[in-house]
């Protein structure tokens, strides 16, 4: 539905692509528009047990977040999550029954996501900070390579898994290390001697892109694709020393300028030897063919720079 569009996040979109890239059978296509009614139909790996597996763990951790922020929020925030957990309800129930039928541990991930404010109560280090995440998306990881057909991979994708999980728990707490600050909330980095955060991320970052690199599968350029644009998107915390040991680019992505096609009209407005009364807009642009006329002044160099705009010869 359109609503479900607000859910996808990289996470998400990573763990649809892992179980479909490491599966035997690639996913079929079908002719869809995704979320918006009114675009044009395009193939779309839209279904598949890869997206549903991919779908239900998000939604029970949204479920599992928000009952967390109804515990341990106040005010607004407590309040929109008790309304917002109320409202995915049933989105959750059906999300809990396919995991429940795939044979998902549903109620030991969903334990392992409350240790997390257990275990941040004690001020803990960075890594044992970041344990319940970890394990609980290695049970996640290596629960997909069973959904793949590929229990040979299972212990592989747990332990990526693992070093996702600590990735996108250290990178929240770097990110929001100055509003836990200043809502006086636990954050790692606070606690963590000089230099430890870039070497513990660097190092689980550099066993993440090895452990999915040698991942094998029937779409390994998806897994590529990924890991590329997921070193690009960390140039802050992961030295450049390592991005370029693992084959990612340091340099910022430049956005490629696109070529404007004139016309020979807007070119005779935007040089000072032709005037067209009327036809140029304030900013210099031409709103449609106009009668330019030379103002060539001494010598000829204004014929030379209005070129074929005027008939001077």
């Amino acid at each position: 539905s359109p609503a479900a569009r607000f859910l996808v996040n990289r996470d998400s979109t990573f763990l649809s692509l892992i179980t479909a890239a490491v599966s035997g059978q690639a996913p079929s296509p079908v002719q869809s528009t995704c979320c918006n009614p009114i675009s044009v139909p395009r193939p779309l790996f839209k279904d598949g047990l890869h997206a549903q597996y991919a779908a239900a763990v998000t939604v029970c951790g949204l479920a599992t977040k928000l009952e967390d922020d109804r515990e341990d929020e106040k005010g607004l925030r407590r309040f929109a999550a008790k309304y917002l957990g109320k409202a995915v309800s049933s989105m959750t129930d059906r999300a809990t029954s396919f995991l429940n039928t795939i044979r998902f541990p549903t109620s030991d991930v969903v334990e392992m996501m409350r240790e997390q404010s257990a275990i941040e109560q004690r001020k803990p280090d960075l890594l044992d900070a970041a344990a319940p995440t970890a394990m609980a998306y290695g049970t996640i990881f290596g629960h997909a390579a069973q959904l793949a057909g590929v229990p040979a991979q299972r212990h592989a994708l747990q332990a990526m898994g693992e070093d996702l999980g600590r990735l996108i728990y250290w990178k929240d707490a770097h990110d929001d290390r100055r509003d836990d600050h200043l809502r006086n909330r636990f954050n790692p980095l606070e606690t963590s001697a000089p230099g430890e955060f870039e070497k513990h991320f660097s190092g689980a970052a550099a066993r993440f892109h090895q452990l999915a690199s040698s991942a094998s599968g029937s779409h390994p350029e998806m897994i590529q694709g990924i890991l590329s644009s997921t070193l690009a998107r960390h140039q802050t915390v992961i030295p450049a020393g390592i991005i370029a040991q693992l084959g990612g680019s340091t340099e910022k992505p430049r956005k490629k300028k696109k070529e404007k096609d004139n016309k020979w009209w807007e070119h005779c407005c935007d040089v000072d030897c032709c005037r067209c009364p009327g036809s140029c807009s304030k900013s210099g642009k031409s709103k449609g063919p106009c009668d330019c006329l030379c103002d060539t002044g001494a010598g000829d160099s204004g014929c030379i720079d209005c070129g074929d705009c005027c008939p001077c010869n």
